[in-house]
């Protein structure tokens, strides 16, 4: 307990430190799509060196660049921090009460696109491993630090690419730095959903506008179709950690070339969220019972789909994992309270560590807050007091496995 509470207290004495490794990494714009990764990643890559990582910069294509570092002190077990350095776009800037990429602090929020997604977490973990070289403290496990590109896009360059390169082979167990609370609250992530996008084709007739019966109105047609979509309910096996699955009919549509113009054709986008069990047969069952039911009342209506499962992947970690049980235990120490097990909202790079490298992994274990931290929103912004507990939680982790 000595060793924690020196590395508590030096946290704690060098909170300004935290904020400005935070403030190097999101002053370095990555948006995705593009997803030029190559800033933050040598930033990252210079402060790991500089404590004696073993470093390496791996590059799925010229720009979207990863950062593997590696602390090996002999130790039995391997623990892998996982976190992105992509950003989704900053929106109107006009609207941002500071410079998104300032990274500046106001009635103890820090502000800029990626201080809580994710940039805020992965500064963290270098502040904690700062510290304990600062300290001389010798950890209890090996340090595996995965910054990577590509998480807001499905992750094929970033955490995927990693994995089937067998950058994810030594590790014993992992913590993906995802956002884990909750109106200020700090909960352990064990489960997320999946992901799926579907895509409906109506075909319609087009006509004259002024003579609006002589054809078929395709967005008319898919206005009923998604109106119908959003009241679908799949068949499902309820989780402990997760709310029911979901559909966001209609996210994107498109149809129509000119006013004067009966649409001949609309096409649409929707998102789907899928429970771990939940398979791809079982999703497009629900979907052709609707196709089917709606064509059958509407002799006109003209439809195809497409069906496109996700890169993230649905996924329940056991709650009595060890991961699961050595993050409760640290929040405790930091906190004085025991976090809860619950799910979140959103998916993460850990559907790859856990399905694919067989890394028992935390969905999420980082400071940004589902409720107030306005993740991908304007004026994105995270908790200074949650960067100390985290950094705390994660240099904890790091000492006492």
């Amino acid at each position: 307990m000595g060793d924690l509470n020196r590395i508590f207290s030096h946290v704690e004495e060098n909170q300004s430190r935290i904020h400005e490794i935070v403030r190097m990494l999101v002053e370095k714009p990555s948006v995705n799509p593009p997803g030029d990764t190559t800033e933050p990643a040598e930033v990252n890559a210079s402060l790991l060196s500089s404590m004696g990582f073993n470093v390496e910069l791996v590059k799925a294509t010229d720009q979207k660049v990863n950062v593997v570092a590696e602390w090996n002190v002999g130790r039995p077990e391997t623990i892998l921090f996982n976190g992105h350095l992509d950003t989704v776009p900053i929106g109107e800037k006009a609207l941002w009460k500071f410079d998104p990429y300032s990274a500046d602090i106001s009635e103890e929020w820090m502000y800029g696109r990626g201080v809580a997604d994710d940039k805020g977490a992965v500064g963290c973990v270098i502040a904690a491993c700062e510290s304990i070289r600062r300290l001389g403290i010798e950890p209890g496990a090996n340090v595996i630090i995965h910054a990577v590109c590509d998480e807001e896009v499905g992750s094929q360059m970033g955490t995927s690419y990693l994995v089937k390169k067998g950058y994810a082979n030594k590790a014993t167990y992992g913590y993906v730095l995802e956002a884990s609370t909750s109106k200020h609250r700090i909960f352990v992530r064990n489960s997320m959903k999946g992901g799926a996008s579907l895509n409906i084709t109506v075909q319609g007739k087009t006509s004259h506008a002024a003579n609006p019966r002589d054809g078929i109105n395709a967005n008319l047609k898919m206005a009923n179709l998604l109106l119908a979509l959003n009241q679908t309910k799949f068949k499902f096996k309820p989780s402990k950690f997760l709310t029911p699955p979901t559909i966001a009919a209609g996210t994107i549509v498109q149809g129509g070339e000119k006013s004067n113009v009966i649409p001949g054709k609309c096409t649409s986008s929707s998102d789907i969220r899928y429970l771990p069990g939940m398979t791809e047969e079982a999703i497009t069952s629900a979907i052709d019972r609707l196709m089917n039911r709606m064509k059958k009342s509407d002799k006109d209506l003209h439809v195809s789909y497409e069906l496109k499962m996700g890169s993230h992947r649905a996924v329940e970690l056991d709650q009595h994992q060890p991961v699961v049980g050595k993050a409760r235990e640290m929040i405790k120490r930091v906190t004085g309270y025991s976090p809860r097990i619950m799910g979140g909202y959103g998916a993460t790079d850990a559907s790859f560590l856990i399905l694919d490298a067989k890394v028992p992994a935390l969905i999420g274990l980082g400071p940004a807050d589902i409720d107030y931290g306005n993740v991908h929103g304007i004026n994105e912004r995270v908790s200074t007091k949650k960067l100390i507990e985290y950094t705390k939680i994660y240099a904890g982790l790091i000492l006492s496995s």
